[in-house]
């Protein structure tokens, strides 16, 4: 019979996490994944030989002593992560108006270096290292439990903050200049948002060595060895409710499966579809579905000619236009209007980059014509659409790195709706739920529902990235046992 403890609905981050954390605590676990491959945004995939991460493509610090791997800790999966330290002088280049900047490691080697570049503005600097310091440090295993909304700065606005203190254009945007880790809006990022993912990574910087997937599928092996199971191919379709708890839950192939505890790591609008009516109030399912999402990303994944073009142990994040914020217009005639660029780290120890992703904004109406098609199976004009997008960003690379397109051997692209169907995100939302720090109540999703035994984790209860969804997992699990885990 298919019984559990506990049910956990995708096997993202969030799900192999509560799992791993719950197994080791005793629980009959299972996790039910949609795809071939659990991860979420820990996937990757391999063309002729080369293999691409498609998500999480490097991590601030998880060294010991650090939040991440104190958190890590209590779940029991610092060993499996294998990383490689990004440039301590230089972990992120912001390209800005034609310079570059480089952010160092550690919060006064990045002050130093930030006031090199702008020795005028060294007050300012210095307030901003400060704030960013304090509010990343504020996070602690204790104040992990705290409420977030609690929190003042959620309702700060990141760019006032940064115009703040300083008038000078060019060390404001250099400041936000990786941004795109968060999708950053001038007119709703929090100063916490910035703080907590900037400060995360000023810390220390690393990439995955081989790809991100290998951490995926070591929790999950580890998850199986704890006496759980992780299902794949095994998507839920409806979760059935009796004495006003979710008693079961039903995959595409009819198969029942029955828990104590039904923890989602899936899109909490995707989560609603498959609830019955009498679950959840209608007025929470309404506000739920009409949150709004981050916006996509398209991406070209090259494959370089052997020897061709050198390992870069930084992240380029380079800007066409005069504004490092997202915009509303992410389409133009200067696509791509800015760009990430990264080398991928397959070893650690390469002089030459084998493969290399390109990253751009790409909001979901660009795709919207195909969003009813399915994958492999979208039509010429979507290829052609893809080809000539590809083009664009290969070119937009040229002008910073010269001769590059003359070094692709060949290259692959993914689009919002490509990022939709591995991950089950509505329009393909890199970050998924919008966090406006004006409205950050109405966004504010606890991990606990009104049903009692159903509970939610993931990154779109309130903090992504890797860190974010770590501390959320600890809360998921914590509320499935009944109390706070701290050891």
């Amino acid at each position: 019979m298919n019984r559990y403890t506990t049910i956990i609905i995708g096997g993202g981050l969030g799900g192999l996490l509560c799992g791993i954390l719950l197994s080791k605590k005793g629980q009959k676990v299972c996790i039910l994944e949609k795809h071939k491959h659990v991860g979420g945004n820990l996937q990757g995939f391999t063309r002729k030989g080369e293999y691409f991460d498609t998500g999480m493509h490097y991590i601030g610090t998880h060294k010991p002593g650090s939040i991440l791997h104190k958190v890590f800790e209590i779940f029991g999966a610092n060993e499996f992560l294998d990383t490689q330290d990004l440039d301590s002088n230089g972990f992120d280049t912001i390209s800005f108006r034609g310079k570059d900047y480089k952010f160092a490691v550690g919060f006064e080697n990045f002050e130093k270096q930030m006031i090199d570049y702008f020795p005028s503005e060294k007050d300012g600097i210095i307030r901003y290292v400060k704030t960013i310091r304090d509010i990343y440090k504020s996070l602690s295993i204790d104040t992990i439990f705290n409420p977030i909304l609690e929190n003042q700065h959620l309702c700060e606005s990141a760019y006032e903050f940064i115009s703040s203190c300083t008038s000078n254009e060019a060390l404001q945007n250099v400041l936000a200049g990786n941004s795109p880790l968060y999708a950053g809006e001038k007119s709703i990022t929090s100063l916490y948002m910035h703080a907590l993912i900037s400060g995360f990574y000023i810390e220390g910087a690393a990439r995955f060595v081989g790809g991100s997937h290998q951490f995926a599928e070591k929790l999950a092996a580890q998850i199986t060895e704890n006496g759980g199971c992780v299902k794949t191919d095994c998507e839920i379709v409806s979760l059935n409710i009796k004495d006003s708890k979710i008693s079961s839950c039903t995959d595409t192939k009819g198969t029942v499966y029955e828990a104590e505890s039904f923890v989602s790591s899936i899109h909490p609008a995707v989560l609603m579809k498959i609830i019955p009516e009498t679950g959840l109030r209608k007025a929470y399912q309404k506000r739920i579905e009409n949150l709004k999402n981050t916006t996509g990303i398209f991406t070209v994944y090259a494959v370089m000619k052997p020897d061709t073009f050198p390992y870069i142990n930084s992240n380029f994040y380079v800007y066409r236009n005069n504004d490092v914020w997202l915009s509303k217009e992410t389409e133009s005639d200067t696509f791509p209007s800015s760009y990430i660029f990264m080398t991928s780290a397959q070893t650690k120890q390469q002089q030459f980059a084998k493969t290399i992703k390109i990253m751009t904004y790409m909001n979901f109406e660009q795709v919207r014509r195909w969003e009813n098609t399915l994958k492999k199976k979208r039509g010429e004009d979507y290829e052609n659409f893809k080809i000539q997008k590809a083009e664009q960003i290969l070119q937009a690379v040229g002008e910073k790195f010269e001769g590059f397109r003359e070094k692709v051997q060949e290259y692959y692209t993914s689009s919002p709706l490509t990022f939709r169907d591995y991950t089950a995100t509505p329009e393909g939302s890199i970050y998924g739920i919008v966090r406006d720090f004006h409205k950050q109540a109405e966004s504010y999703i606890p991990v606990r529902t009104k049903i009692p035994n159903l509970f939610l984790t993931g990154q779109n209860i309130n903090l992504h990235g890797i860190l974010g969804v770590s501390i959320v997992s600890l809360l998921s699990c914590s509320a499935v046992l009944g109390y706070n885990i701290r050891e």
